[in-house]
C-alpha cells in the first residue's frame, strides 16, 4: 500500500512542501463553494500540476459517503502512489480511508485507533465499518 496522509482544507501555497514530502497525488473530497474563502479545487489543481502531482476531485458532502466515491478512492489508492487526501477538517478524508481499510479486512479496533492517534474520532462509526467488512 502507498503511503497515505490525510488533513484539513489545504492551500495552494502548501503543495511545493508536499512535493518535497513525496506526495504523487491528491484527493480532495470537498466540493467547491462549500465555505466562504477555500480555494477552489481548480486552484489546488494548478499549484499540484506546477509541483507534478496528480490531483484528483471526488467531492463528497459532510454526512454523505456515497458508493461511488468510497470506490474512485479505493482504485486510486490502489495505483501505488503516494497520497495526500483532504478535506474541511479530514475527518470525511478520514471516514473514506476507514471504510476502504473495512472493506480490505484491516481490523475494526485497529482502523479506529489509527484514526484516533491522528486526531479523529470515528468509534461511533464501528457498525458501519463493521458491515462494510462483512460486505466486501
Amino acid at each position: 500500500m502507498n503511503d497515505l496522509q490525510f488533513s484539513p482544507q489545504i492551500q495552494p501555497e502548501h503543495l511545493a512542501d508536499l512535493a518535497e514530502q513525496g506526495i504523487q497525488q491528491i484527493i480532495c473530497h470537498r466540493p467547491d463553494g462549500e465555505e466562504i474563502g477555500q480555494p477552489s479545487f481548480a486552484d489546488i489543481a494548478e499549484a499540484a500540476a506546477d509541483c507534478g502531482i496528480d490531483c484528483h476531485h471526488l467531492p463528497v458532502r459532510g454526512g454523505e459517503f456515497p458508493e461511488d466515491m468510497i470506490a474512485a478512492t479505493k482504485k486510486l489508492l490502489e495505483n501505488g502512489k503516494n497520497t495526500f487526501m483532504y478535506c474541511r477538517s479530514g475527518t470525511r478524508s478520514c471516514i473514506i480511508w476507514a471504510a476502504i481499510a473495512a472493506e480490505n479486512g484491516d481490523n475494526i479496533d485497529d482502523i479506529i485507533n489509527q484514526a484516533a492517534e491522528l486526531g479523529y474520532g470515528i468509534g461511533q462509526l464501528r457498525d458501519y465499518l463493521a458491515a462494510r467488512q462483512k460486505t466486501a
